[in-house]
């Protein structure tokens, strides 16, 4: 005789080891529970975009114009043509970025300095420790230079390669 559970002691089930992996994931030891559970998982190969079309943003006042940015781009390989920047200061307070929880659209933001009152921020103290920390947001790179918050040729460039979009797309 076959052992079988009904469809809702199944669900009971799923729902709780669905509660146990978002904990873990929440906690940091996601990789150690999916082991744990033989659930292979392969990070490296993971990139939920499509890579023919997902773009970056590069957001915060810039130390560097948009002719210095695109000469970092061409430099490192990305298509300048798949990258959008928002750099004055007043566009970056009013931009809609709840707009990008849950988009497809942008693999990375790379974010540089911004106002700490930026439309959509909720309760925290920047919309960056939003992106952050809550989930749905695309990666967030900070662009830094001596440990402050900078878009400076270097920055930017130490950030780029950082991004998924330049470990999958651009090399590709």
């Amino acid at each position: 005789m076959m052992e079988r559970l009904s469809r809702g002691q199944l669900q009971d089930i799923l729902m709780a080891f669905e509660r146990e992996a978002v904990a873990a994931n929440n906690g940091g030891t996601i990789f150690s529970f999916l082991k744990e559970h033989g659930i292979p998982f392969d990070v490296e190969d993971e990139f939920p975009y499509d890579r023919q079309r997902v773009r970056m943003l590069i957001a915060g006042s810039s130390m560097v114009d948009m002719r210095e940015i695109t000469k970092v781009l061409k430099q490192l390989g990305i298509d300048p043509g798949r990258v959008d920047t928002i750099l004055d200061y007043d566009e970056l307070q009013k931009y809609k970025w709840r707009a990008l929880q849950y988009s497809d659209k942008y693999s990375d933001i790379i974010v540089g300095p911004m106002g700490h009152s930026a439309v959509d921020k909720g309760g925290y103290s920047s919309i960056i420790a939003r992106m952050e920390q809550e989930d749905g947001w695309p990666n967030v790179v900070r662009a830094t230079a001596n440990q402050e918050i900078k878009i400076s040729k270097n920055s930017l460039r130490e950030a780029l390669v950082k991004t998924l979009f330049y470990q999958k797309c651009a090399r590709a």
